[in-house]
């Protein structure tokens, strides 16, 4: 059934959560997460203070890529639950006020597919036109295009004698779009959980539906220093595609945000908001790893961070809408890139600055409770598909095993993967089993149990966070105006409405730095709501270690 017509805006004043599903709780002990497990934990969502939680994947799969090859767009896969599960988990959270979205895969599908395994029967078949081929022998590619892996983006399959196409692995076929038969399926099935009640769609990869011809070498355009990924990212005629799935989803009063590879912030103010295609996206030019600690594993870069943030929120700031985040499925824990996993302050500093950017902000499950990165000692441990298939590579490249596992370990997707952190016993309370991948370090003491009898923990301060920004008008609506660029570790800017006014300092290093406020704010009548300690207001002010806090004053009488 079709939500209202009439639509809102709620999701501009949202909170959102994303549950890696396998992660979250395993409810019948085989050591993955399931929704009948989400199901017992909405009670704690709820007291979280969230608003919707996102979903990565749990439709059925081969799980190549942990869900994101889909051999069935409309079922559940059975190690997440049944329909009717999934469900009970969209009623049981609606009574708790709490909306749900779920990931949309519109690029590719699994090899699995009903669809692929038609179209490989031959060149004729009505499913063959719903991937991209080109004819071939083998041994002889189409181009020399490559994906994110470094592979080749074709395969060849010898009984059609043709060439597939894929932008990621090779058993996730990518989706022709030219196929306007293909698209109607496609967005039906978005239909299809729509219906069951769902409140709207992440939607993967959303830029790479439309390609440039094959013609094009990869080779070529390295030489002109163009960007070889331009050949499937945001290629001009991918905005049709786009108001198409805009119309499909007119009927109702959803959220949707796309994962926008390669989108400029002068494209984004276009694609998101209430009149763009989509309501917000993530941007993805904050992921910048240069630097090291102490383990040699990957930090961000705070510099780089702070000029990516300041750029989009202040050109976005009128028009277009933005889905902040620290952490995901796809990048180490926000402790490991962004503070110190040892730092309970660290991890309240960033929730600090997250839940007071301007957008609609995305917690990742378990950043709550200052959940660390795995460190992994063997190869055996990962799962993650990119890392397997770069420590192969480097294996191959420089026969050094020692140096091509150090590299994957260090930096790869299973280490923001880990389960979550329910309490002292056992796996951390995730799972009776064993589960299917290792808990990270540094649990003890930092559960959810332990942390909600602890007035002064991280998960008390982040539901203290969001309590802040949901009653401050200046959080949940003002415009963004940046401070203090030059200074390397902090950062800090201004919130405004034309009744309230928000200024967030902090300082995202293990030392102590040095701030000075430009003139242009008068210090009077500002109380501080929230800090990692107590902060004293002054033109030049020292921050601690992971020192941050928020100061608020009426404007305007």
């Amino acid at each position: 059934m079709k939500q209202e017509n009439k639509k809102s805006v709620w999701w501009k004043k949202a909170v959102g959560y994303q549950i890696y599903p396998m992660s979250f709780q395993d409810s019948n002990g085989d050591g993955i997460g399931d929704i009948r497990g989400i199901i017992n934990r909405i009670d704690y969502l709820a007291n979280l203070g969230i608003d919707f939680i996102w979903l990565n994947p749990i439709y059925k799969s081969p799980q190549i890529d942990n869900g994101y090859d889909i051999s069935d767009f409309r079922n559940i896969d059975p190690i997440f639950g049944t329909i009717n599960d999934f469900q009970e988990l969209i009623s049981k959270l609606h009574k708790k006020n709490i909306k749900l979205i779920i990931d949309l895969v519109l690029n590719h599908s699994s090899d699995q597919h009903y669809w692929f395994q038609e179209a490989l029967n031959s060149k004729d078949n009505p499913y063959h036109d719903y991937y991209i081929w080109q004819d071939g022998v083998a041994n002889t590619k189409p181009n020399d295009w490559v994906n994110w892996s470094g592979a080749s983006e074709w395969t060849y399959y010898p009984q059609i004698r043709q060439w597939n196409y894929h932008i990621f692995n090779k058993r996730m076929p990518d989706l022709n779009w030219e196929n306007g038969k293909l698209r109607k399926d496609l967005l039906l099935t978005a239909k299809f959980w729509l219906d069951m009640g769902i409140d709207g769609f992440r939607l993967d990869a959303i830029s790479h539906l439309k390609k440039m011809s094959f013609n094009i070498s990869m080779k070529s355009m390295r030489e002109s220093g163009q960007d070889p990924w331009a050949v499937h990212t945001n290629v001009p005629g991918l905005e049709n595609f786009l108001k198409e799935i805009k119309y499909a989803f007119s009927g109702y009063n959803i959220f949707t945000v796309g994962e926008a590879s390669g989108i400029t912030p002068g494209q984004a103010s276009l694609w998101t908001g209430e009149n763009g295609y989509f309501n917000a996206i993530f941007e993805l030019d904050q992921n910048r790893h240069d630097g090291y600690d102490s383990k040699k594993r990957p930090k961000g870069n705070i510099q780089a961070f702070k000029k990516v943030i300041f750029n989009w929120e202040t050109r976005l700031n009128i028009f277009g809408w933005l889905s902040p985040y620290l952490a995901n499925h796809d990048n180490p824990r926000s402790q490991q890139v962004w503070g110190d996993n040892r730092s309970d302050s660290s991890a309240k500093a960033l929730s600090l600055i997250l839940l007071s950017l301007k957008g609609t902000p995305f917690i990742y499950f378990g950043d709550e409770l200052g959940i660390g990165s795995k460190n992994f000692t063997s190869i055996e441990q990962i799962t993650d598909p990119e890392a397997q298939i770069a420590y192969q590579k480097t294996k191959q490249e420089k026969g050094n095993i020692a140096k091509a596992f150090t590299d994957i370990a260090n930096f790869n997707r299973d280490q923001g993967r880990t389960p979550f952190w329910w309490n002292e016993n056992k796996n951390a309370g995730f799972s009776d089993g064993i589960p299917w991948l290792g808990i990270s370090d540094g649990s003890q003491g930092r559960s959810a149990e332990s942390q909600i009898k602890d007035p002064n923990s991280i998960l008390n301060f982040y539901k203290k966070m969001i309590q802040v920004r949901k009653s401050s008008p200046s959080l949940n609506q003002g415009l963004f105006y940046p401070l203090s660029l030059e200074q390397d570790s902090t950062v800090n800017f201004l919130r405004q409405t034309n009744s309230q006014l928000s200024l967030v300092i902090s300082n995202l290093s293990d030392t102590t730095t040095q701030i000075e406020l430009p003139t242009s704010i008068d210090l009077d009548n500002w109380l501080q709501v929230i800090a990692t300690r107590p902060t004293r207001l002054q033109r030049k002010m020292s921050l601690g270690p992971y020192q941050a806090a928020i100061f608020m004053k009426r404007v305007n009488g």
